[in-house]
């Protein structure tokens, strides 16, 4: 892996995933903390890329407006079935249910201690990073995903999670949603993310001639890569010192 860069914010896009990659990984979504400092260079980043600056994460609008409050930004939930360009535009409603049995064959998964159901209404996500074994049943995994296949639903695998989402939503084809729209339209990409479910985001890079960031394992189409979120939010805070040549 290379150095990390040092991109013309002028003509660059910001795209961003928050669990393990902004934020350090917590025990379960509502423990996470987010550092002050952070808050305020995204702030400050999102200006100096004239606004082209977004989350993309598998949380919910609402609860990425939540963690970063006061600061609004443009951002996809949901693992992209939410997307926000204008931070100022309200969020939409559902429009695709999940079925009630999918639902309930989904959240009858979690049957031991440690295991639980977060309901975003248009994702459903089990996590089980709590369990002292962190593993699922394969065959009863493999039976849930066949029925979901058959309403239009796919399950998203990430970091002791497993996420039920509606088929073709993922931070791939919202970060193409995005560079079709002002002020992200005509800049470089620069995704950074930290897990599987980032991959996504990581395999249109190549097509929009993209700059990927790996926090963490590496990814394909990721040239860069840090260790740690606690690393990636020093680099983010490096891009706000007097802007030195670009390294592409």
């Amino acid at each position: 892996m290379s150095p990390l860069p040092t991109p013309d914010l002028d003509r660059t896009s910001l795209f961003l995933d928050i669990d393990g990659t902004l934020l350090d990984i917590a025990a379960t979504p509502h423990a996470v903390l987010v550092p002050t400092q952070l808050i305020e260079d995204l702030g400050q980043l999102r200006e100096r890329c004239g606004g082209a600056l977004a989350l993309v994460s598998g949380r919910t609008l609402e609860d990425i407006d939540r963690l970063f409050a006061p600061l609004k930004l443009p951002a996809a939930g949901a693992h992209g079935t939410q997307v926000r360009p204008d931070p100022q535009a309200p969020i939409g409603h559902l429009t695709r249910p999940i079925p009630a049995e999918l639902r309930a064959q989904f959240t009858a998964l979690a049957d031991r201690p440690g295991m639980f159901i977060e309901d975003k209404e248009v994702t459903l996500a089990l996590h089980y990073r709590l369990l002292e074994d962190p593993t699922l049943p394969a065959d009863r995994v493999a039976t849930v995903e066949a029925a979901a296949a058959k309403c239009g639903f796919s399950l998203l695998h990430g970091k002791k999670v497993l996420e039920l989402k509606p088929m073709g939503t993922d931070k791939g084809a919202a970060l193409r949603t995005f560079m079709t729209k002002p002020p992200f339209l005509g800049r470089t990409p620069l995704f950074a993310g930290d897990d599987v479910t980032d991959g996504y985001a990581f395999s249109v890079l190549g097509g929009l001639d993209g700059i990927g960031i790996s926090v963490g394992q590496s990814f394909p189409g990721a040239a860069y890569r840090v260790e740690t979120p606690g690393e990636l939010r020093r680099w983010l805070h490096g891009l706000l010192e007097p802007r030195a040549a670009v390294d592409r």
